[in-house]
């Protein structure tokens, strides 16, 4: 068997993310990370920045490690976009492992759809709660719509 860091194990979300800290008690495992990437490209124009305009914490819930709840606390970057014919001031980075302002992962969102499928969604919520998996019952049944509408 292979022993992985913590380090290795975020960085399977995404190789340019470091940890800062990482707390663990019964219930949740929480990391604070943050990207080393020096510059991202602004959504509309594409054009990359290196001005950084500020910082904020997002935190998404991503997959249970033993029947924990593990939380990403990721100290984003906002940059600012330095195209002046372009409409967007500031952007904030983007993470190709969650949707823009999600409160969890795609992949814990598609294991979260998975695993419902053949299930009411009361009892789906119940059983994700046992192994760790926070979901409100009105969230599942989105994420359940909206799988099914791709």
């Amino acid at each position: 068997m292979e022993l992985i860091t913590m380090e290795e194990l975020i960085g399977q979300l995404d190789a340019n993310l470091k940890v800062d800290n990482l707390q663990i008690n019964h219930q949740t495992i929480e990391f604070w990370i943050h990207s080393k990437n020096s510059e991202s490209p602004c959504p509309k124009c594409h054009q990359y920045s290196q001005k950084i305009h500020g910082h904020y914490i997002h935190t998404i819930q991503d997959l249970p490690i033993q029947g924990k709840t593990v939380y990403l606390h990721i100290n984003v970057k906002r940059f600012q976009c330095t195209n002046p014919q372009c409409s967007v001031k500031t952007f904030g980075e983007y993470f190709k492992f969650s949707e823009p302002k999600a409160q969890k992962t795609k992949r814990l969102v598609d294991t979260i759809v998975d695993l419902s499928l053949d299930k009411s969604s009361l009892t789906a919520v119940y059983d994700f709660h046992q192994i760790g998996i926070k979901v409100k019952k009105s969230s599942l049944c989105n994420y359940q719509k909206k799988n099914s509408s791709n």
